[in-house]
Formats: structure tokens, C-alpha cells, sequence
């Protein structure tokens, strides 16, 4: 059981995620022909923890926008809404302000713990999209009913203030991109294409599986990851809390 050992623990770094902090690490020794990386910061926020102890744990939802009216509002997790349909946007409203938000096609919005909001399609069929959640360690396995693709391991946090953010990674064959030593706890979705990650658990690869039920690659690391493109047109998504 997750108590029987201790949870690595993230602690805070001060907004580590703009744009002067994300710059990559130098090339090993010997690695001078290989090409760095670069990421999209798709989007940002601030949040509050609460200081009640609780482990956290990443969540990755496959799940479908309905077309109006059938689309409803409903209570959202802390996180992302990810449009991942290549022809499809998606139409996101806040039901208590009435705000209304336009994700086309590879973009994201950033999500409040307990953000009641709809989801709906602006064609006449449904459109599929991600949920990423960071979210306490006992909800990471439910999906509400919906595609689970990944319920991470639980880690601690220091409660207070923090931010969460979203990068879009393309990786070529070859190109390395090195996650900031303050980025803490990430959750890593690859997209397309083939990645080998390297970590504190060790190195593996990470490839998706087009037509399959194995399409996303998905890892939640903690502390510092280098992560090398092992196919051409590669893209992997980064949530990284901090």
C-alpha cells in the first residue's frame, strides 16, 4: 500500500514556469551533436493547496464533449481541458460567471478545483478531448464514468500557493529536451510518436499505439526528467506542478 513507504515530497519554487525557466540543461559530454528541444507553454495557473496533508496524484480522462443542448454543466477537478479532436474546437462555460472559452483544435484551458462548467461540442456530434487532474491520491482511479487512460502513484506536496502548467513538447528523432530541476511533480502524455524517459525510476520508452486502447504513452515523474525524441514528428504533453 502507498503508506507502507514514504511519497516523495514537492516542495515550491517561485513561478518556475515562466518563460526564463524553462530553459534546458546543457548537452552531456560527448552529446554535442544532439539537438535541444523547446516548449509551448499552452497554459497557466495559480492555485492554493490546502494543508491537510492529503497525497495527490495525476489523472489523464479520455472523454466526449456533447453537442448542444445535450452537453451539461458539471463539477471539474483541478487541471486541464485539453482539445485533442484535429478538426473539432470545443466551447467551455463557467456557470457561475457566465464565461464562455473557445478551445480550437491542440489548445488547452486551465481548470479551478470545483469549477462547475460545461463542455460541448459546436458541431452537431460529439467530440472527444482529455481531462488531466491533479487530483488526491483516493480519486486518482475514477474517471466518473468515463475512459480512464492514467491513474498516477500518490506524491506529498507542501500546501500553500503554486502553479500548475501545461507545455506542448515536439521532439524530432534525437532532440532532448531536460524538464527544469524545479518543475516537481509532471505528469507526461505522449501524444505521438516514441520518447525514451529518463528519471529517478530509472530509463524506458515510452511509445503510442495508433487504433489501439494504448494510444497515449503516460508516466508521472517527480524531480528532474530528460526526455529524448526516438521518432520524427514526436509531441508529448507536460503538466508540471511547482
Amino acid at each position: 500500500m502507498l503508506q507502507e513507504r514514504p511519497l516523495p515530497v514537492v516542495g515550491r519554487r517561485a513561478l518556475l514556469l515562466a518563460p526564463a525557466a524553462l530553459a534546458l540543461a546543457p548537452a552531456r559530454p560527448g552529446s554535442a551533436r544532439m539537438q535541444v528541444g523547446t516548449a509551448e507553454l499552452l497554459v497557466r495557473g495559480e492555485v492554493i493547496l490546502p494543508d491537510d496533508g492529503a497525497p495527490l496524484a495525476w489523472r489523464l480522462v479520455q472523454d466526449v464533449a456533447e453537442a448542444a443542448p445535450a452537453a451539461g454543466f458539471e463539477r471539474r477537478a483541478l487541471g486541464f481541458a485539453v482539445a485533442t479532436d484535429p478538426f473539432a474546437p470545443l466551447l467551455l462555460t463557467d456557470e457561475a460567471t457566465g464565461s464562455a472559452c473557445r478551445l480550437l483544435p491542440g489548445e488547452a484551458a486551465f481548470v479551478r478545483e470545483g469549477t462547475v462548467q460545461r463542455r460541448e461540442s459546436l458541431g452537431p456530434d460529439a467530440v472527444g478531448y482529455l481531462r488531466i487532474g491533479l487530483v488526491s491520491a483516493g480519486a486518482a482511479g475514477d474517471a466518473g464514468g468515463d475512459r480512464l487512460r492514467f491513474a498516477g502513484p500518490a506524491f506529498a506536496v507542501s500546501a500553500g500557493a503554486g502553479a500548475l502548467a501545461l507545455l506542448r513538447i515536439p521532439l524530432e528523432a534525437g532532440t532532448r529536451f531536460v524538464l527544469p530541476t524545479g518543475a516537481g511533480a509532471a505528469l507526461l502524455v505522449v501524444e505521438q510518436g516514441e520518447v525514451e524517459l529518463e528519471a529517478a525510476g530509472g530509463r524506458e520508452t515510452l511509445a503510442t499505439t495508433v487504433g489501439s486502447d494504448t494510444a497515449y504513452a503516460v508516466r508521472s515523474v517527480v524531480g528532474p526528467a530528460t526526455i529524448t525524441g526516438r521518432r520524427g514528428a514526436t509531441s508529448l504533453l507536460a503538466a508540471v506542478f511547482s
